[in-house]
């Protein structure tokens, strides 16, 4: 026969998020865990903005590559394993430009001149 431990929870808010931060244990010390959950929260969100700005540079070069034909220098890098980290990268946005370019294609929205 399974035993279950109940444990009393209180909603912590932050004064600054709107929504309730976390649920937590009521014995336990809520004003440091739920700066704590804030801190990595924008922790998270730096992350997230920083990704999606790293995103956004590779699908410019793929696009100035696809329309200019110019590309970095890949070619000049000496340590093979960057070399290929770099290719990666700057294939995340040949993905994002080929994405979103079958996304128009099937939107009503977009149209070919």
């Amino acid at each position: 026969m399974r035993s279950s431990i109940t444990i009393p929870v209180t909603w912590v808010r932050h004064p600054n998020v709107g929504i309730p931060a976390f649920i937590l244990p009521s014995h336990s010390n809520s004003t440091t865990f739920s700066l704590f959950f804030i801190t990595n929260y924008n922790m998270l969100g730096r992350i997230a903005h920083f990704t999606a700005d790293a995103v956004l540079l590779s699908a410019v070069l793929a696009g100035i590559k696809r329309n200019a034909g110019l590309e970095p220098a890949t070619g000049k890098i000496e340590n093979e394993e960057i070399r290929k980290y770099v290719n990666k990268y700057l294939d995340i946005g040949e993905w994002v430009i080929d994405s979103s370019v079958v996304f128009m294609n099937n939107s009503s929205y977009f149209e070919r001149k």
